[in-house]
């Protein structure tokens, strides 16, 4: 295979113009299903990007197919209320980060925690969606996990996700408009 490049740049080269003869080689089929996902951001189509995205799409049973990066590297909480014990919330905070960190956090216990990787890998099937893990080795796979964090899916279908929710005008008590999410 004659290629124009060297190093990590030829390696992915020698990858594209071999994709047929490769056949289903990890490289390979992680590059088209970050296409994929791509695609979709292209055309503005069925995506979810980020945690609290993707995390949506997956427990709404939305995702076809989530992406993440094998190195994730976030932490997955389980709080309740400290005088409501049935009032329940979960949180993602980088590893290293902790709850003393974040002041809204002050009034909860915690439940549980563990790395939201871990979480997904026993919980995802759940959820009807398919897995794909991604590595940081490819170009494609390094771009995903730097551009985008290293969570996101490709949807069933379009709809609203929490950060693209329109804001509501509503009308208050006292007659003024205000803004919700």
């Amino acid at each position: 295979m004659d290629i124009q490049y060297g190093g990590e740049s030829g390696f992915n080269q020698a990858i594209d113009l071999t994709k047929n003869s490769l056949g289903n080689l990890k490289f390979v089929h992680e590059q088209n299903v970050i296409a994929s996902l791509f695609e979709e951001i292209n055309k503005d189509g069925h995506y979810a990007l980020g945690v609290e995205d993707t995390l949506y799409a997956l427990t709404s049973g939305l995702l076809d197919t989530l992406l993440i990066w094998n190195n994730l590297s976030i932490i997955r909480w389980e709080l309740e209320k400290i005088n409501e014990p049935n009032l329940m919330k979960v949180i993602y905070l980088e590893e290293g980060k902790t709850l003393e960190e974040e002041e809204e956090n002050q009034d909860w216990a915690i439940r549980s925690n563990m790395p939201l990787l871990d979480w997904i890998l026993e919980h995802y099937g759940e959820f009807g969606a398919n897995l794909e893990l991604i590595s940081d080795q490819t170009h494609v796979g390094a771009q995903f996990v730097k551009g985008f964090g290293g969570i996101g899916g490709l949807m069933r279908y379009q709809t609203e996700l929490p950060s693209t929710a329109p804001e509501i005008l509503e009308e208050s008590e006292d007659s003024e408009f205000e803004y919700t999410w």
